[in-house]
C-alpha cells in the first residue's frame, strides 16, 4: 500500500491533504490503510499542522467508513459537472 500526502499553507491554516491511499485487494481489511493515515498525521503533529483534509468518492462506502472510524468528519461538498 501507499499513501500520497502534502501540506499546504493559505492566509486562515496550515493544513495537511491526502491526496491518495492504495492498498492492494489481498492486503485490504489488515490495518494497513489506517496504519498510513496514523502515519501522515504523526508527520503533520510533528510540524505543528492542525488539520488533515481527505476527498472520497461517496460510492466509495468502505473508504468512508475507514475516515469515519478515524474520525474524519464531512466539512465541505464538492460538486462536478460532465460537459
Amino acid at each position: 500500500g501507499y499513501i500520497n500526502g502534502q501540506t499546504f499553507e493559505n492566509i486562515w491554516q496550515k493544513s495537511g491533504y491526502i491526496e491518495d491511499l492504495f492498498v492492494t485487494k489481498e492486503f485490504k481489511r489488515q490495518g494497513i490503510g489506517t496504519q498510513l493515515i496514523q502515519k501522515f498525521i504523526e508527520y503533520l503533529k510533528i510540524n505543528k499542522i492542525k488539520k488533515c483534509k481527505i476527498s472520497v468518492n461517496i460510492k466509495n462506502t468502505n473508504a468512508i467508513n475507514l475516515y469515519t472510524k478515524m474520525r474524519f468528519k464531512i466539512d465541505h461538498y464538492e460538486m462536478s459537472l460532465d460537459i
